[in-house]
């Protein structure tokens, strides 16, 4: 089956819809039109899906592109980017020896050499390659095309031991599943990707901890009860020093934390607010992160790790489906500059009149975490929040 249906819907998103690509030199896409073209005629999806990868990777926007996984299957090994490392938190029946484990090489290419070549897929800042890209590590088209073998041979996995030596994974490429049961489009981060993360809001007479893993608007109701309970947990205890959790959050509607931002302007008197990030932490997340920084200025401290976008984006849009080969294209319509504050022809008025001057919003504090500390309830990010709260 030929792509040409999906073609002329990326050639639609690339053309008209999003101003994005407005930054990319006609002549620096033309070889990747050709390579796409090319692949949309010959018929093979795995083939075409990584020529519009690369494709729509190139504006450098983290929400403008292909996402692959509900047309894509997949080896039955997870892999998700914790801290520093790629780390397998799902593995097959037999491999149990490699769960938890950072992955050193597949198919002998060393990891920081074949997360390189991932890169050129992948959109966004490295931080948000780093959350998209695992899914590369095991889709068999990709491993094949990244590590220069044939699609149906074995792949080969090594993992380091943290006591020292290697753990050798095979396995073969026919066994596969569909991509999404363990590659969510929406990546968190967790261990399983059903694990759910619920708010919680704790308060006491020092501290206040709130965990907001989620600002989009598809449930108003939910976001509007969190928000509430946020709210009277830092009217209890105005005085407390604050942890605003929102790492793995992906992001939504920012104007949902108003209620939130409010009270913190108008109640609170604390000495020390952390914002608790990751790479997980994306778009809205950014913007509620840059908005609380500006509020509170010097009260405020960011702590965790890099998130997954730059403070200045391309976000909104939409996602159309690819009708023949079932991926998604993200597309990008408005202008967030969250670094200088200023709005540009293509920011929307209501965001306009929220824009702040944040800066780059890299972390004051940073900590690393893995795989083991989630497998074993340990959590070092949060404990340094709380340490720095302590300390104010």
């Amino acid at each position: 089956m030929k792509f040409d249906q999906d073609l002329a819907l990326i050639k639609d998103v690339v053309e008209r819809r999003d101003p994005a690509f407005d930054a990319v030199p006609p002549e620096a896409m033309q070889a990747h039109w050709r390579v796409l073209e090319d692949a949309a005629g010959s018929g093979r999806r795995d083939a075409f899906l990584l020529a519009a990868m690369r494709l729509i990777a190139c504006p450098g926007n983290g929400h403008t592109r292909l996402i692959p996984n509900a047309a894509i299957s997949t080896l039955p090994i997870r892999f998700v980017a914790l801290g520093g490392g790629i780390y397998a938190t799902q593995v097959p029946e037999d491999a149990h020896a490699a769960r938890d484990l950072p992955l050193v090489a597949v198919n002998d290419v060393p990891t920081d050499m074949l997360w390189r070549r991932i890169e050129l897929y992948l959109a966004g800042v490295p931080q948000r390659q780093r959350v998209i890209g695992p899914i590369m590590l095991a889709w068999p088209a990709a491993i094949a095309r990244l590590t220069d073998r044939p699609p149906e041979a074995p792949v080969t996995y090594q993992f380091e031991r943290a006591t020292g030596g290697h753990v050798s994974l095979p396995i073969t490429a026919e066994n596969t599943m569909p991509a999404p049961s363990l590659y969510p489009i929406y990546e968190r981060g967790t261990l399983d990707p059903g694990e759910p993360l619920g708010p919680v809001a704790d308060a006491s007479e020092k501290l206040t901890y709130l965990r907001l893993p989620d600002f989009s608007g598809l449930d108003p109701s939910a976001r509007a009860a969190e928000m509430a309970q946020a709210v009277d947990a830092i009217t209890q205890a105005p005085k407390a020093n604050i942890i605003l959790d929102v790492r793995n959050n992906p992001g939504g509607n920012f104007f949902t934390t108003q209620p939130l931002r409010d009270a913190l302007a108008q109640h609170w008197q604390g000495r020390r607010c952390v914002a608790l990030v990751n790479k997980f932490t994306f778009s809205a997340a950014i913007v509620f992160v840059a908005l609380i920084k500006a509020g509170l200025k010097a009260r405020c401290v960011i702590a965790g790790e890099a998130m997954g976008d730059a403070t200045r984006f391309y976000a909104e849009g939409d996602t159309c489906a690819l009708p023949q080969s079932g991926a998604g294209v993200r597309y990008s319509t408005a202008y967030h500059d969250w670094q200088t504050g200023k709005a540009a022809p293509n920011t929307p008025v209501e965001i306009a009149k929220q824009l702040v001057a944040a800066g780059h919003l890299e972390p004051d504090h940073t900590c690393d975490i893995t795989a083991a500390d989630l497998r074993q309830g340990r959590d070092p990010q949060l404990d340094a929040a709380r340490a720095l709260c302590a300390k104010a």
